[in-house]
């Protein structure tokens, strides 16, 4: 009721006094639920480290869950904890359930985490698979044009702007 009411502090409360309580009871099951609801209420008063906390607990508690590896990525990119968000990216697109649209998104948030890790030729192969998913999205398609001038792919960078060049609308 405190979730829906938007009184995040006593969601959070509730919701992590339930993820003390629901390890080894018959209602363990519910756990992953139970602490994405308080990483959400926890997120939601800004607390973003412990809300990162109750989404290890969700994925200690079901290592595949695709809304805590969904969320705990993003919160990790926030924080700018590069590595955990590509642990849980790698993790959520090893899954073949994500549709083109969603699969890019995920794909551009992995980019951005190969980044800034340093890591520019993940990025930019990431970067790749997004145009290749959305062949008119010329935002994705310049940041990997970049990416690759940047690692001396020029070849590659050339063959992103050509294939731009041939879904470009034409101006007048």
């Amino acid at each position: 009721i405190a979730a829906r009411r938007s009184e995040w502090s006593e969601a959070e409360r509730m919701f992590g006094l339930a993820c003390q309580h629901l390890p080894g009871s018959e209602a363990a099951a519910l756990l992953p639920e139970v602490a994405r609801s308080a990483a959400q209420a926890a997120e939601a008063r800004g607390r973003l480290a412990e809300a990162c906390r109750y989404l290890e607990l969700a994925l200690d508690a079901h290592p595949g869950d695709p809304e805590a590896l969904d969320a705990l990525a993003g919160l990790s990119l926030r924080l700018g904890a590069h590595e955990r968000a590509l642990q849980c990216l790698d993790a959520r697109l090893a899954s073949s359930d994500l549709a083109p649209d969603a699969r890019a998104d995920r794909l551009v948030k992995l980019a951005q985490a190969a980044e800034g890790t340093g890591a520019l030729a993940r990025a930019a192969e990431a970067l790749e698979q997004v145009v290749a998913l959305r062949p008119g999205d010329e935002v994705w398609r310049a940041r990997a044009v970049d990416l690759l001038e940047r690692l001396g792919e020029t070849e590659r960078a050339i063959a992103q702007l050509e294939a731009w060049s041939q879904v470009a609308p034409i101006e007048d």
